[in-house]
């Protein structure tokens, strides 16, 4: 088979992924994402190798066997995250936005308390923050916005 023969095939099989994990329930797409991960561990044991080798620099006390599950199931976690990925075309904002769970909103409302910088939950404006409060949770805001970098934010909130 022919380099240019071989890509023909993979874009068949991309697209015909694609087209089921489109109209599949969502459960059904991350399963499969799940098991088609598995079996693209099992056909490339060269960087599933790279990646237990990987492991036992970063985890010198983990055994062989926890690191072969570790890095297969790094596989497995790619294969969902790619097809739910595949899922989300075609998807509404609102249906998508029936599957998110915010845990912890609560504390990051706390943090910002009195600083008029832009909510972590809504989109950034163009505008440039103030702080009110003068307290060192808004500079600690300003500090690190959760924008682009392109955005810059003023260092002096707090008075």
């Amino acid at each position: 088979m022919t380099k240019a023969e071989r890509y023909r095939w993979e874009a068949r099989a991309a697209a015909a992924v694609a087209g089921f994990a489109s109209v599949a329930p969502l459960s059904v797409v991350r399963a499969f994402g799940r098991g088609l991960g598995r079996l693209l561990s099992d056909l490339d044991p060269r960087h599933v190798a790279v990646a237990t080798a990987n492991l036992r620099q970063a985890f010198p006390h983990w055994d062989e066997v926890h690191r072969l599950r570790a890095a297969r199931a790094v596989y497995a976690h790619f294969g969902q995250v790619l097809l739910e990925i595949l899922w989300l075309r075609g998807r509404s904002r609102e249906e998508v936005l029936r599957l998110v769970e915010v845990v912890g909103r609560e504390h990051v409302e706390a943090a910002t308390a009195g600083c008029s910088a832009p909510s972590a939950w809504s989109r950034v404006p163009s505008t440039t923050p103030t702080c009110t409060g003068g307290s060192a949770r808004c500079a600690r805001w300003a500090a690190t916005p959760s924008s682009t970098s392109a955005t810059r934010w003023p260092r002096s909130c707090a008075a």
